[in-house]
């Protein structure tokens, strides 16, 4: 392990344990390359932008799930890739939109290599073909799960025709292996001004931001349910078992002959004393 991945490995576990300035860090280091594969992938600078702020968006709440047994930056690299696949797989299921005016203009301002915005113009499945097993070195039976091909043979048989149509775009000057030197040359990261780069990490941290405030609300409102106590039903009140009574009217006889009783034993006393 190199020092520089020991120290981004300590990056890491700093922002696992909450710190979001090392987080924040952490997706300045990498931004520039995870967006340069975002618009190669894409082809569009609107959608690599959307797409990047994506990707960091989900590392940053699933930073916690990661396990240093790859690098954090080929950990975003794979999230990268997986996500784009994604969203090109649903916009391929929608109706074929027309690319919006200015778009082009757009990838043309951008400080590449000419022979790069050649690989722009390719087909969908070649140029991600192209990206992931030339530029980002991923092994072709990879590349064919990823572009769902049946086997390798299909794949390769896609890497070469876009080959061969970078050799027909270069005028035919060039020969195939020319082509694919030209293709390795090609720096990791795109020359992205840093305007560019300062509007994407905005959008990332306002994305953030507003998603936490939502978290906060929702956490509010749960505390509050919790708090408010459930409405105690009333208890009927037990009623103690009715005693025995007897008729008014037998108590009211029975008084009397007591009473009755009570006279005579006082006359006959009287009498005999």
């Amino acid at each position: 392990m190199s020092k520089e991945n020991k120290y981004i490995r300590s990056l890491v576990q700093s922002a696992q344990d909450g710190n979001n300035a090392i987080l924040k860090q952490l997706f300045e280091m990498n931004l520039k390359r995870i967006h340069s594969l975002s618009l190669r992938l894409m082809g569009n600078t609107q959608l690599a932008e959307e797409l990047t702020v994506s990707v960091f968006l989900s590392a940053s709440k699933r930073i916690k799930s990661y396990k240093p047994d790859i690098l954090f930056s080929d950990w975003l690299i794979l999230n990268t890739i997986y996500d784009a696949l994604e969203q090109i797989k649903n916009e391929g299921k929608k109706k074929k939109k027309q690319k919006k005016k200015g778009d082009e203009e757009s990838i043309s301002e951008l400080r590449v290599d000419p022979f790069e915005r050649e690989i722009f113009h390719l087909d969908k499945s070649e140029r991600i073909a192209i990206v992931l097993n030339i530029i980002e070195n991923i092994p072709i039976k990879y590349v064919a799960k990823y572009i769902d091909q049946p086997n390798e043979k299909e794949t390769q048989k896609i890497i070469d025709g876009a080959i061969e149509n970078l050799v027909k775009s270069a005028g035919g000057i060039h020969s195939s292996k020319d082509i694919i030197d030209s293709i390795n040359k090609l720096p990791q990261e795109i020359g992205f001004d840093k305007r560019t780069t300062d509007e994407i990490l905005s959008k990332i941290y306002e994305a953030a931001g507003k998603e936490k405030k939502g978290n906060e609300k929702e956490n509010t409102k749960v505390k509050k349910v919790e708090k408010i106590e459930p409405k105690k039903e009333p208890q009927e009140k037990k009623k103690k078992p009715k005693e025995d009574k007897l008729p008014r009217e037998i108590i009211s006889k029975k008084k009397i002959l007591v009473a009755t009783g009570i006279i005579a034993v006082i006359v006959v006393l009287y009498l005999f004393f």
